[in-house]
């Protein structure tokens, strides 16, 4: 897999709203905030500007790097 770090940045920068909910499985709400403060220069921003909670952020960081190895290996 790519670097994950990036992958992820990826993900947050330019997935759909529909792409995040159906594909990552993260709730509207969520979606919603990440959406709404885009660009990141790193996933990092999402906590720098407490666009999530951190436990939040932590739990969705593992969810997609999860999904995005899974499906490499697949």
């Amino acid at each position: 897999m790519p670097d994950p770090a990036a992958e992820l940045q990826r993900v947050l920068n330019e997935a759909s709203a529909e792409e995040l909910t159906d594909r990552y499985k993260i709730a509207p709400d969520v979606v919603q905030d990440i959406v709404g403060h885009r660009p990141y220069q790193s996933e990092v921003d999402l906590l720098e500007r407490a666009v999530l909670p951190k436990r939040t952020y932590e739990q969705l960081v593992t969810q997609i790097i999860s999904i995005l190895g899974s499906e490499e290996a697949a």
